[in-house]
């Protein structure tokens, strides 16, 4: 648990990999970082990966494939949700300036059809959503989530979580576009106490 009304994160970061995807497919850069609080504790531990477009094809290792496999069944339960016309602009208060979720032209000129969500506000609406489904008002519970990134997810779409469980306290899970069918996370782990 974090105290609500007050205090300061100390956050260590770690450039652990990085992972060559190729000439033009980019590289990824995996990093970690332990968060502590003002007295030292550690209060939790983000590994991350990101995708740098701009690199690739420097002979680098190539990046590992998951071990999620989604189970070949229907999952055992799905929740839907809406992702508001405004979600990238709220989202950006919290400190996202890339200007590629909030300015058409910016957008375009990188090759984008128009602005879209942030990565981390869809991974945020996927742990929300879990979180409500499998351990309902306790997200102290929670011990780990992760995904890959499949496709841009748009502002006013409708959005859909599917969850199987996979044994006591895990669980994979797909987060995918409810009007196309696709998939925007995959291959994900919900973990929890």
């Amino acid at each position: 648990p974090i105290d609500p009304i007050q205090g300061t994160f100390v956050f260590q970061d770690v450039i652990t990999d990085v992972f060559d995807r190729g000439t033009g497919k980019g590289a990824v850069v995996k990093t970690r970082s332990d968060i502590h609080d003002q007295a030292g504790n550690l209060i939790c531990t983000n590994l991350s990966s990101t995708l740098f477009q701009e690199g690739g094809g420097f002979g680098g290792p190539p990046m590992p494939k998951s071990a999620v496999v989604i189970p070949d069944r229907a999952p055992d339960l799905v929740i839907g949700d809406h992702i508001g016309p405004t979600q990238n602009l709220l989202y950006r208060l919290t400190g996202d300036t890339n200007l590629v979720h909030v300015d058409p032209d910016y957008a375009r000129a990188r090759g984008f059809d128009r602005v879209f969500m942030q990565g981390l506000c869809s991974f945020g609406f996927a742990c929300r959503m879990a979180v409500g489904a499998l351990i309902p008002g306790q997200p102290e519970r929670m011990l780990r989530m992760s995904a890959q990134m499949r496709s841009i997810l748009y502002m006013d779409t409708p959005i859909a979580l599917s969850l199987w469980r996979m044994e006591e306290g895990l669980a994979y899970y797909r987060l995918s576009d409810t009007k196309t069918g696709a998939a925007i996370l995959d291959r994900g782990l919900f973990q929890w106490r």
